[in-house]
């Protein structure tokens, strides 16, 4: 699939730029007639079809009644064009049969207000150690706007999201291992209350990680660009201490983010085979 591709919400616009029917709602939510004419629109029809399928798959909804609207909806559109195009169908896309009052075109509106406007690379599913759904749902969004950050050259924005996921990956894998944490620290004589833990800094999470053996050397040590991430989101204090987001630093920052989330899903399943 091609990596080109517009939002969902882009595509949406698109249709309603060339919809000759009047928006209606009822007990169902909105319903579209949407009977274009072929003949006048059979080149839009075909344009849509064709972003619709370069929408990368993890941001298209997962429920399976979804998926059957989605591609009931695109056959339907592919199946009248090709009609209209051999002179064996009418010129206008027609209603669905399992709908009330909608067209093919209409459904598949729908299904596109259902998909994710941010493109969440298949990898980051790795994310399945954090237990907590929304959590890593928020966490897997960060993860995807850091990288599509540094795609734009949002250097800044990047190294933010970078330091923030790994931050709030850290803390979750902590949170989740209390009584662990507890005796390491008080074994080491950090001086880190738990009850704060919370409000540690990212130096203290990464230590931590460390001793415990959640986070390999190297890791930790890439990690360091990211301790004071939070620098740059104040103006005043990124000037007072001459911090800039420049491309390598973004780029160091989400190869720090990916050993994170290498090694706390390899130690996540250590920890469950012993």
């Amino acid at each position: 699939m091609n990596s080109a591709h517009l939002a969902p919400s882009e595509i949406i616009a698109l249709i309603d730029a060339f919809s000759d029917a009047p928006k209606r709602e009822d007990e169902g939510g909105e319903r579209f007639p949407f009977q274009l004419d072929i003949s006048l629109y059979g080149g839009v029809i075909q344009a849509i079809i064709d972003l619709v399928d370069r929408i990368p798959k993890a941001m298209l909804p997962t429920d399976a009644e979804t998926l059957k609207d989605l591609y009931l909806s695109i056959g339907e559109i592919r199946y009248r064009i090709e009609c209209w195009r051999y002179g064996r169908g009418r010129d206008s896309i027609v209603r669905q049969p399992h709908t009330k009052d909608m067209t093919a075109l209409g459904l598949l509106r729908s299904v596109l207000r259902k998909c994710s406007e941010t493109y969440i690379p298949e990898w980051i599913d790795e994310l399945r150690f954090v237990e907590n759904l929304d959590l890593r749902e928020d966490i897997r969004n960060d993860v995807a706007c850091a990288h599509s950050s540094v795609d734009s050259g949002n250097w800044k924005a990047a190294c933010v999201l970078a330091g923030s996921a790994v931050e709030a990956l850290i803390l979750d894998n902590h949170s989740a291992r209390l009584p662990e944490v507890t005796a390491m620290i008080a074994g080491k004589n950090l001086g880190l209350s738990v009850e704060k833990i919370n409000y540690w800094g990212l130096a203290s999470h990464l230590d931590i990680a460390k001793h415990l053996g959640a986070l390999r050397d190297n890791t930790v040590r890439s990690c360091d660009v990211l301790r004071d991430f939070r620098n740059l989101v104040h103006p005043g204090r990124s000037e007072r201490l001459k911090e800039r987001a420049t491309r390598g630093k973004a780029l160091h920052s989400v190869g720090a983010l990916v050993e994170t989330i290498e090694d706390l899903s390899a130690y996540s399943v250590a920890k469950k085979v012993v």
